[in-house]
């Protein structure tokens, strides 16, 4: 789910008005070949942490 919340980010051509019906067809039909290749960039590793550092700081137990 993480990687495809950051493939949205990445994809700048993407209207941002349309994140919440992209993100579900990207959630239901994941690329798993484009996932992975993406996952090798630069780019996506630097916004993976970001949202990791979102995702702990809400973190509350």
């Amino acid at each position: 789910m993480k990687a495809i919340m950051v493939s949205l980010v990445i994809l700048k051509e993407i209207n941002e008005n349309h994140f919440d019906f992209i993100l579900m067809d990207m959630y239901r039909n994941q690329p798993t070949l484009l996932i992975n290749a993406l996952k090798k960039t630069t780019e996506f590793r630097y916004y993976l942490a970001i949202l990791n550092g979102e995702i702990k700081s809400l973190d509350v137990h």
